[in-house]
């Protein structure tokens, strides 16, 4: 039942925003991303929600802002939640038809969890996965951003 509901308002989600997609303009940094839309018109600046990279100056920076641009180049971007905190957009993204770029970013050992904002076992799941994997950021033990302050 569960998954069934999950599912509706999945599909849901995709259906009202089927026509409205976005390419990527450029990568600000790792979380950080301005969007076009799909009629090139307007832009939109956004983070990705439940996910903390390293800043651009820290290690790894560039690093992970290099594999968000080689992920999200040339593809559909589908803004599948949007949330609004504190005057910034905050959203998941779905590229491929099926794939959320956010939980691909933890899985790919890319990206931290970050619970701040969304709470979110898929996205625990994810980043555990890198974590036993030793991948990307957990491969080179990167510092996470907020135990720099």
């Amino acid at each position: 039942m569960r998954f069934l509901l999950m599912y509706l308002i999945f599909m849901n989600c995709c259906i009202v925003n089927a026509q409205n997609y976005y390419h990527l303009n450029r990568v600000i940094d790792g979380m950080t991303l301005s969007l076009i839309s799909s009629n090139y018109k307007d832009t939109l600046n956004v983070k990705l929600n439940g996910i903390k990279t390293p800043l651009l100056r820290q290690g790894y920076g560039h690093s992970v802002r290099e594999y968000v641009v080689k992920a999200l180049s040339n593809k559909r971007l589908y803004i599948v939640n949007n949330i609004e905190y504190s005057s910034i957009k905050y959203v998941e993204i779905l590229i491929d038809s099926n794939i959320l770029f956010n939980i691909k970013m933890l899985k790919d050992g890319w990206a931290w969890y970050d619970s701040s904002i969304l709470k979110n076992n898929d996205y625990v799941k994810a980043e555990n996965y890198a974590k036993r994997s030793n991948l990307g950021l957990w491969y080179y033990e990167a510092k996470k951003p907020w135990s720099l302050y």
